[in-house]
């Protein structure tokens, strides 16, 4: 069982690294959305984790959401002009695109805990509002855009040329 499920994961892991660009444009669209989302309400009653229930003034665990949603955007901006540089440049070095990855799999982990614990605390989740299932939508946009994202280059010391003076 778990190794037809590892082949069907593998699978569709396959078809969505064959899809980059949309990938790309999939995480970037996970990314604003998720940005635009803190400006709403998240929680119906104010007694949810910090009074996310105003609109247009973020609380502050909504601006933390922001900080992993801006940072998938500049990698994948990041990662877009380091795939069109030389591989010897300082940009073409650093793997984007795992960059990215990791910071759409924290935002989504991030927004589930808070959609969680708004529905521990208000007693269902019905209570949250429509900014926190935005806030989810554009974290799962962005995590399976990511996914769908062309890989770096896998890291090696080989192509690291030492100054002359060192050797």
């Amino acid at each position: 069982m778990t190794n037809a499920l590892a082949q069907a994961t593998q699978t569709v892991f396959a078809w969505l690294r064959r899809h980059d660009r949309a990938g790309l444009v999939l995480g970037a669209l996970g990314g604003v959305v998720s940005i635009v989302s803190i400006f709403w309400s998240w929680a119906w009653q104010p007694q949810a984790l910090d009074n996310m229930t105003y609109t247009l003034s973020p609380s502050p665990l909504q601006i933390i959401f922001a900080i992993p949603a801006a940072l998938l955007l500049v990698c994948l901006v990041l990662g877009e002009l380091a795939a069109r540089r030389s591989a010897r440049s300082p940009l073409g070095r650093m793997a984007w695109h795992n960059g990215a990855r990791a910071a759409a799999s924290t935002a989504l982990l991030y927004i589930v805990l808070i959609v969680f614990g708004i529905g521990v605390e208000l007693g269902g989740l019905v209570n949250a509002d429509p900014g926190a299932w935005l806030a989810l939508a554009g974290a799962l946009l962005g995590w399976l855009g990511t996914r769908m994202a062309p890989q770096d280059r896998p890291p090696t010391l080989f192509r690291v040329k030492s100054p002359q003076w060192l050797q």
